[in-house]
């Protein structure tokens, strides 16, 4: 679903542009046909994208209640865009949900911590307007989209159920200050960020 909303946004971008050069040709040549679906162009990507988005942000989102319902009692929580986690020191727990679902670890399962940040190509587009630059312009969308896609911070677990979960939607602060938290509690996880 993230994959889905983040090209939405790019169409929408895309359309916006394409809607508003409709617009201003149909104002300046006095096309009142052109208008309204000049404008719908412009509008309804939009929509698209806002629904597809809303979706992927409360994602999972039930799952992570359900669980903080059931006995958990968190130190810590936090819901981020379609991920969560939250500790119980008292227990000895962490709980982890993405879109796929939600699970209870031991702080012992715990191995792995990485945070990778979002990170996107520089491309300077040529003068003027060229297949270089369209090419270039190509080529900065599909950067942006698999670094967005890429970033996140990444916890593998052991033992029963044992995955790698991939908590997107999280800033450097934020993963940071969670890393903290869970090697604080877990001191045997190995922080793999690159320094």
């Amino acid at each position: 679903m993230r994959v889905l909303s983040f090209l939405l946004l790019i169409a929408a971008i895309a359309c916006t542009v394409a809607g508003g050069v409709a617009v201003v040709f149909g104002l300046v040549e006095s096309e009142q046909g052109i208008l309204v679906p000049g404008v719908l162009v412009m509008v309804m990507p939009w929509l698209a994208y806002l629904a597809a988005r809303r979706s992927a942000k409360g994602a999972g989102r039930r799952g992570f209640e359900a669980a903080l319902a059931d006995g958990f009692t968190p130190d810590h929580q936090a819901w981020f865009n379609g991920s969560g986690l939250a500790i119980d020191k008292s227990a000895g727990r962490v709980l982890l949900a993405d879109t796929k679902g939600a699970a209870v670890y031991p702080l012992a399962d715990l191995e792995k911590l990485r945070f990778v940040p979002e990170q996107v190509g520089a491309v300077v587009p040529g003068a003027g307007i060229s297949i270089l630059s369209f090419l270039l312009t190509i080529f900065a969308f599909f950067s942006a989209t698999a670094g967005h896609l890429r970033a996140g911070l990444f916890i593998t677990t052991t033992g029963e159920g044992a995955r790698t979960w991939h908590m997107y939607g999280i800033g450097k602060r934020h993963a940071r200050a969670w890393i903290a938290h869970l090697i604080a509690v877990a001191p045997h996880v190995k922080d793999e960020t690159e320094k």
